[in-house]
C-alpha cells in the first residue's frame, strides 16, 4: 500500500505521481511563423523538426492530408484540429509517406508506412531516450511535468487506491494534514463500534 514499494506503485508513473512530457507552448515558440519556417524553437530538437526537407513534416502533412485538415500557414492561424494534430498525432493509423529529401546539392525522394506520433509525442520519444545523459539536460527547458493520468497523481496502483476505510482511500489520507488526519482518525475510533 506504499508507492515505495513496487507492488504499491503506480506501473505508468513508477510511483513518481507525474510524468515529463513536451510542453507545446514551448515548443511552438514563434506561432506567428509556419511549420518548417521558424515556428519551433531554436533548440536542437525543435531545427531537426522544423525541417521544411525532413521526415517529420513529411509525415505530418500525410497526415494531414489524410486527416483533411490543413497545417500550412502561421501556426496561429490554424484551426483546433490541425494544431491537435500536428501536436498530438493521428493515433495508430498507418499513413503512406513520400519524404522529399533535399540536402544541399543532393536531392531524393523515400516512400515509407507509418503512423504520425505528433511533434509532442516525438520529442518525448527523444527525451525518455536521452533523459538519463548530458542531452537529456539540454531538453529539460523543452519539458513539463503534468500528473501521471493512470493514477491522478496519488502514484498508488489501481489496487491500494481502490480499498477505502470509512469512504475515503489512502491517497486521501496522504495529502491529509496531520491535524486533519488525526481529527478523522479520532472520528473514526468514537464511530467504531466497542
Amino acid at each position: 500500500y506504499s508507492f515505495n514499494h513496487a507492488s504499491g506503485a503506480c506501473p505508468t508513473c513508477g510511483g513518481v505521481g507525474v510524468r515529463t512530457t513536451c510542453d507545446p507552448d514551448v515548443l511552438v515558440a514563434r506561432p506567428e511563423r509556419a511549420l518548417g519556417d521558424g515556428a519551433l524553437v531554436d533548440h536542437r530538437v525543435g531545427r531537426f523538426h522544423d525541417d521544411p526537407h525532413g521526415q517529420t513534416l513529411a509525415t505530418l502533412r500525410a497526415a494531414a492530408e489524410a486527416e483533411g485538415v490543413d497545417v500550412s500557414g502561421p501556426w496561429r492561424d490554424l484551426d483546433g484540429d490541425a494544431r491537435r494534430l500536428a501536436l498530438f498525432g493521428s493515433g495508430d493509423r498507418e499513413l503512406e509517406v513520400v519524404w522529399h529529401t533535399v540536402r544541399g546539392a543532393r536531392r531524393g525522394e523515400h516512400r515509407f508506412t507509418g503512423p504520425w506520433a505528433g511533434l509532442v509525442g516525438l520529442v518525448d520519444a527523444e527525451y525518455a531516450r536521452v533523459h538519463a545523459d548530458h542531452r537529456g539536460e539540454t531538453m529539460r527547458p523543452l519539458m513539463m511535468d503534468v500528473p501521471c493520468e493512470a493514477c491522478d497523481g496519488t502514484r498508488l496502483a489501481p489496487e491500494p487506491r481502490g480499498v477505502r476505510v470509512a469512504g475515503v482511500g489512502i491517497a486521501e489520507l496522504s495529502a491529509m494534514a496531520v491535524r486533519d488526519l488525526r481529527g478523522w482518525l479520532d472520528e473514526l475510533a468514537l464511530s467504531s463500534p466497542s
